[in-house]
């Protein structure tokens, strides 16, 4: 071959390699449609942090080379950045952890091939291989994080709104390939990460709320037995396995914050919260800083358990086969003003949202309201008839009883009953309901509500709708029933307190209803309990449980949260009012009376300290109680926090029968017995009223801690009360508040 040939080739060969260069490069490029007349801010082209937006409030800055940002609020003078600047000479971090610090997004995703899950922070996955592209929108940027180890390419979209940086991600624009499957995202980790032990504290919603002072000397913290992290929402009951080692409270209300003496802000997932997770770490633990963030679940993932009664039980990985649900997911981060720089400040900024953008109003809260009984209808236990066993229906409250006891005790302001129905209470939730004749059927719940209204008092009836009895027919069990991973049916079991394993003889098992036939069955719901003349009624367990669907098309806890929202919109709207027990945020906006607001938090490893959040979100706005004072804790404490918080009282009741609880699935009912507890409710329903009416429907203005367990609030009519939870007395110069006491200041 000659010379000239030869050069030919290689020529040919260049040629056509660096044709196959620039057509890989143009295809890495990415770009979406309707973004391709956009000025795109090149990489190269920006040199170290510059502005990329800016309004009235907010600077927005990236910092191109490592991809991080910060936002500067031109009001309060604080910054926030997603990262620390230094993140890489933290000297607590090992491993992994230094590469979570620097990154704006984490991804957990699994192998299909090796049927595990695998972890990669954007950092080393992306930044670091300089896989990363950025690009200008309006008010902000989109960052393109490329994770070429898995596949996976993820744009983000960060934008400065009015009052808020916005962190968006739309699965729709997410790519995957074939062998690996997304699962979760962490969202900018340390974004307003805290360096070391200052004065403030992180917020977090758990239960009534919880804060963790930052400067607060602690024990030298284990590093993964001190990490906070809750899903919002609570628990995919569709996910629980054979131990539920559970907790006292959930995440209701999906909204977190971070204040020092420098600065504070407040950070709310606006959409797709139902899938959301929040995760917590105090400073020394796996890095130098406080830090709080949300996460997204995307796909889901469980395990089935092989000889599970054995010694040997095989534990198998279960992973969602099925595609993503394509929906945006949104996170908003609201910096504080210093004069609301505070956990007041972050309700305030929470609330303003709900009512904004979630439809949340004003009810009519009257100041007369004191006290509500939450009756007990009846419940079945198994007797035996020559050698047979069956369930009979044994009433607990008779209509007639509840009747007697709404005109001996007008102090009472709102009657609930639960159990009326013996179908509901069996959990054959498709039937119609109609009153159980033991406890008066439909003529006496008639006369009742008449007494009731007349009192000028509220009625509700509350009945789950979610939960499908195992012996509802064998029909329903596969075609009204959602699927668990394995393919088996979704069942919600009862746990044992002491040893968290789950109960599978003697106690109620219910599987989960089919989320498209949730709808229908709240419209039946409506057109029952319309007959009755109550005031409204209650969807029971939708308000604060929630699963998914693991058929051909998922449903997960997000599409089910919409459907119930839907629901409860209706059930407003066909009964005249929603009545729901420690509602989620999205029963809670539409509720015309709450029971059994939380009223403390988990404690779980580093919370120092329960707040009313919750309380201080909606009062003013939603009338509500506290939690039973005859239930479970101190009976003196839920009036404290009765009065602290403006909340009504509850109690559990029953009126007869207390003696058939024994040896039963109910023996807990056995202490509500009314005659027990009549005196002690009539007391405290004439404070708890002096009380109210003093602050005639105000919301709470300020909150404050003014020593150990002693807590000032000050209402906007400007009436303000102290409580003091210490089995001592509280002294200050002007005054005295005795222990397990108040005082009130008109």
């Amino acid at each position: 071959m000659n010379k000239t040939k030869i050069q030919k080739k290689i020529f040919k060969k260049i040629f056509g390699f660096l044709i196959c260069t620039s057509l890989v490069l143009t295809m890495s490029n990415f770009t979406f449609a309707d973004e391709q007349q956009a000025n795109p801010l090149q990489v190269q082209t920006i040199q170290g942090i510059e502005n990329v937006a800016e309004n009235d409030r907010y600077i927005l800055k990236i910092n191109s080379n490592d991809a991080w940002i910060c936002i500067v609020d031109k009001v309060s003078g604080a910054s926030f950045y997603s990262s620390p600047v230094d993140a890489l000479n933290d000297t607590v971090a090992q491993g992994i952890n230094k590469m979570i610090l620097p990154s704006m997004i984490n991804i957990e995703y699994y192998s299909v091939k090796k049927e595990i899950s695998l972890f990669t922070p954007c950092y080393s996955g992306s930044v670091k291989r300089n896989n990363f592209y950025i690009q200008k929108i309006n008010n902000g940027v989109k960052i393109v994080f490329n994770f070429l180890s898995s596949k996976i390419k993820i744009p983000v979209d960060l934008t400065l709104e009015k009052d808020y940086l916005s962190f968006k991600i739309d699965t729709a624009k997410i790519e995957e390939d074939t062998e690996n499957k997304l699962l979760k995202i962490d969202v900018m980790p340390f974004f307003g990460a805290v360096l070391g032990k200052q004065k403030g504290f992180i917020f977090l919603p758990d239960g009534s709320g919880a804060i963790t002072y930052l400067d607060k000397q602690r024990s030298k913290p284990k590093v993964y037995n001190n990490t906070y992290s809750q899903d919002m929402y609570g628990d995919d009951f569709s996910l629980l396995a054979s131990k539920n080692i559970g907790s006292n409270y959930q995440a209701n209300l999906p909204v977190m914050g971070i204040s020092t003496e420098l600065g504070g802000f407040v950070g709310i997932m606006t959409k797709g919260e139902a899938q959301g997770r929040l995760t917590a770490d105090i400073a020394g633990t796996k890095t130098n800083y406080n830090n709080a963030y949300f996460s997204f679940k995307v796909r889901s993932q469980d395990e089935y358990i092989l000889n599970e009664k054995e010694w040997n039980p095989r534990r198998i990985p279960l992973f969602q086969k099925q595609e993503m649900i394509k929906r945006e997911y949104e996170i908003r981060y609201y910096s504080l003003d210093k004069n609301e720089n505070s956990y007041i400040g972050m309700a305030n900024k929470y609330r303003n949202y709900l009512i904004n953008e979630k439809g949340l109003k004003k009810n009519d809260n009257k100041e007369n309201q004191a006290v509500e009984f939450s009756f007990i209808g009846g419940f079945f236990k198994q007797k035996s008839f020559l050698g047979f066993l069956f369930d009979t229906y044994i009433p607990l409250s008779s209509f007639k009883d509840i009747q007697k006891i709404s005109e001996e005790s007008k102090f009472v302001s709102v009657i609930s009953i639960t159990n009326w129905s013996k179908d509901g209470t069996k959990g054959l939730t498709l039937s119609n309901l109609s009153p159980a004749s033991q406890i008066g059927g439909e003529k006496q719940l008639k006369e009742l509500a008449k007494t009731i209204k007349e009192n000028g008092s509220s009625i509700y009836l509350d009945t789950n709708i979610l939960s499908l009895s195992t012996e509802s027919g064998f029909l329903n069990r596969f075609f009204s029933s959602s699927k668990r991973l394995s393919g088996y049916e979704a069942i919600k079991y009862t746990y044992s307190i002491n040893t968290y394993e789950k109960y599978e003889k003697n106690y109620p098992m219910y599987y989960l209803l089919l989320p498209n036939l949730v709808e229908k069955t709240a419209k039946s719901r409506i057109n029952n309990i319309n007959k009755f003349g109550v005031s409204g009624s209650g969807l029971g367990d939708a308000a604060n449980e929630l699963y998914t669907n693991f058929e051909k098309i998922v449903q997960d806890k997000e599409s089910l949260a919409q459907i119930v929202s839907n629901s409860m919109d209706n059930t407003r709207a066909g009964t005249g009012g929603l009545y729901t027990i420690s509602p989620n945020q999205y029963a809670m906006v539409h509720s015309d009376f709450i029971s059994q607001t939380p009223s403390s938090c988990n404690y779980f490893n580093f919370e120092d300290e329960a707040i009313p959040f919750y309380q201080i979100v909606i009062s003013g706005y939603i009338p509500f109680s506290v939690e039973n004072s005859n239930a479970f804790g101190s009976p003196e404490d839920r009036m404290l926090r009765a009065v602290e918080t403006g909340g009504m009282l509850s109690f559990s009741m029953i009126t007869q029968n207390a003696d058939k609880l024994m040896i039963s699935n109910y023996s807990q009912y056995m202490s509500y017995n009314y005659d027990n507890f009549k005196d002690y409710a009539l007391k405290k329903s004439d404070e708890i009223l002096q009380v109210r009416k003093a602050i005639n429907g105000f919301p709470i203005k300020t909150h404050t801690k003014i020593s150990e367990n002693v807590y000032k609030t000050v209402f906007e009519n400007g009436v303000s009360v102290i409580v003091n939870y210490n089995n001592e007395d509280y002294k200050d110069v002007d005054f005295t508040v005795s222990k397990k006491g108040y005082k009130l200041f008109k």
